[in-house]
């Protein structure tokens, strides 16, 4: 039965009684094609004049619509609520640090992988740690193209109560975190862990003075937190705390370091593509990697293979981080979007720590433990081809993935 109304014919029984009737009106017209994909509905200013009707009343009806996935609605001058294509609503945008490397890289290829599977598309949002790159990537997705967005950003320079990220918050705006700090569903890649355990192993070598370069592009004071959780443990001063956000900064901090009459005994390094530079720096200079300097990196690269043995590259693998993501995003869009803003107003978003998985260098013993460091000896500690080589992830992805 067709729900054909006007502003003489329109109940106005109750505020619920007209925003179901115009959402309905507007359902069925878009169903039965008379409203095509791509067809722009009127403003909310002259819809409220047709039927006679409240503005909030209107747009009351027209989020039911975009709740259903039937229109889109644009912000600012150029702005109009559009009626939709099927599916064309599964469009998520990935706002990264950037997929270069190994860590971000993973999670990238997994989060595609699992939203192929699922029918999505995607753009992918590089803000390289750069709050003008981060507020602008925020305000193009908050312009009504996406159904939500998977994210990752440091939160030593944007936080929630910014806009716009605190007015995508408060909509109920699907939102995944990779990493921590937010009050939004939230899967912890645990920064802070590895930097405590990495730092514990430092500390089990009898390293004293330990230096540590972190990167807020990468949310780098929470790695920092859980390095001086453990030096605090072992009632040991932080030599010094670096922070770098390009290779030729990580090198500036250990020049400076190296220059020092007291060095630091051992460097721990956020990131490995800074202390694959570092680590070639003090080759060149003839320091002896071990019994001279103790030196660590953290990351999910190939550059344990060529390190020194004792101590070396950390690995961190949290495991499926990438497909929890995805799981977690496809059960906020499913959810109403009360139930969403509910959630944050109470400060109970869902979230996920994952398993954690931290090795030094190149296990020849083939065994895992959870949350532990240990030693593995690189029996080939210079071999720069090596690089090259490419480390599969762990565990096995599903068939496709690599592709995909």
């Amino acid at each position: 039965m067709q729900n054909q109304i006007s502003k003489e014919t329109i109940d106005r029984s109750s505020k619920d009684a007209v925003v179901k009737q115009i959402s309905k009106h507007f359902t069925e017209k878009i169903k039965d094609g008379s409203l095509p994909p791509g067809s722009l509905l009127p403003s909310l200013r002259e819809l409220s004049a047709s039927f006679a009707v409240d503005i909030h009343d209107v747009r009351d009806a027209i989020e039911l619509l975009r709740e259903d996935h039937l229109v889109k609605t644009h912000k600012g001058c150029s702005g109009g609520t559009t009626v939709l294509a099927k599916d064309e609503w599964k469009r998520v945008a990935l706002l990264f640090p950037d997929t270069e490397f190994g860590h971000w890289n993973s999670i990238y290829k997994e989060i595609v992988y699992f939203m192929n599977v699922k029918g999505w598309t995607f753009d992918l949002l590089t803000h390289h740690g750069k709050l003008e790159l981060m507020q602008q990537h925020l305000k193009t997705i908050s312009n009504g193209d996406y159904a939500g967005m998977i994210f990752a950003l440091p939160m030593a320079l944007l936080r929630q109560d910014d806009e716009p990220l605190g007015e995508l918050l408060a909509s109920g705006f699907p939102m995944v975190s990779v990493g921590g700090g937010l009050n939004c569903w939230t899967v912890d890649d645990r920064l802070y862990e590895c930097g405590y355990w990495g730092t514990k192993y430092l500390i089990d070598q009898k390293y004293k003075k330990i230096a540590f370069v972190g990167c807020r592009s990468y949310n780098g004071e929470v790695f920092i937190d859980g390095c001086r959780r453990a030096l605090e443990e072992a009632s040991l001063d932080d030599f010094g705390t670096g922070y770098a956000e390009d290779v030729e900064f990580a090198i500036k901090i250990l020049t400076n370091w190296l220059n020092l009459e007291k060095q630091p005994d051992a460097i721990f390094y956020q990131r490995s593509v800074h202390g694959r530079h570092c680590f070639q720096l003090m080759q060149a200079k003839g320091i002896e990697i071990g019994p001279q300097i103790g030196f660590m990196a953290l990351d999910d690269t190939t550059f344990h293979r060529i390190t020194a043995p004792s101590p070396c590259v950390v690995r961190r693998r949290p495991e499926r981080l990438g497909q929890k993501a995805v799981e977690f995003f496809l059960e906020l869009v499913r959810a109403p979007r009360k139930e969403r803003i509910l959630q944050i107003e109470q400060f109970n978003p869902k979230r996920y720590e994952v398993e954690l998985s931290i090795q030094p260098g190149r296990s020849a013993c083939g065994r895992k433990k959870r949350n532990l460091i240990y030693h593995a000896v690189n029996p080939i500690p210079t071999v720069e081809e090596q690089l090259l080589e490419y480390y599969p992830p762990c565990p096995p992805m599903p068939p496709g993935f690599y592709q995909g």
